[in-house]
């Protein structure tokens, strides 16, 4: 609806908003605190019936569940839009949680998610690049090699996975594009300064 969105800190659920997705948050953080799981009764009670609708009770249980053998948590702070709320808890157990909520007219909960956010690792060595990179994904594909600066080009790599495995180009496309403008303007041939009128024979087909 275009409500403004603001982030604040907070260090517990007395710091959240008093808007209708500020006490549907501070329902679910006193759930991810408490001693038993919600009850069938709880999700009815707080739910809209159009989340319900798509996400039965029972599946709700258990993503609550799954999310409280996850802390303690420590609140970090939140960002609140009225009727729409994100909400980022640090994990004892893991990486930080954001989670997303939507109210209705009336305060019950239209949409719920619970999401994982990995932290950004310190990178002080060429070893801890490679351990950060290591972990992102099992369809990860990296080189790092050292350019001298003598026109020699790349030395050996450094350190290296999955380099030879073929990987979707993506917009790494655009770095190639980049590097040969670059090129040109250091050689003469493209003055960097000079305007270019984009005209619709240069939009290349397809999205994007």
């Amino acid at each position: 609806d275009g409500q403004a969105v603001t982030t604040f800190d907070a260090a517990s659920a007395d710091d959240l908003p008093t808007t209708p997705a500020g006490a549907a948050a501070t329902w679910v953080v006193s759930v991810l605190g408490a001693a038993t799981p919600p009850t069938a009764a709880d999700i009815e009670e707080h739910f809209a019936a159009s989340y319900l609708a798509t996400t039965p009770v029972a599946t709700t249980q258990q993503a609550l569940a799954e999310a409280r053998s996850g802390g303690p948590y420590e609140m970090v702070g939140f960002e609140d839009g009225g009727d729409v709320l994100l909400l980022s808890l640090d994990s004892a157990a893991g990486p930080r949680v954001a989670i997303g909520i939507e109210v209705d007219t009336q305060g019950d909960l239209t949409a719920f998610s619970l999401t994982q956010v990995r932290t950004i690792p310190t990178i002080a060595s060429v070893t801890d690049l490679d351990k950060a990179l290591e972990g992102t994904s099992t369809d990860t594909a990296y080189l790092l090699a050292r350019i001298d600066g003598s026109g020699a080009g790349c030395q050996a790599p450094v350190i290296a996975s999955n380099a030879d495995t073929t990987m979707p180009v993506g917009r790494l496309a655009d770095l190639y594009v980049l590097g040969a403008v670059a090129s040109a303007i250091d050689n003469g041939d493209l003055d960097g300064e000079e305007p270019l009128t984009l005209t619709q024979s240069l939009v290349a087909p397809g999205p994007g």
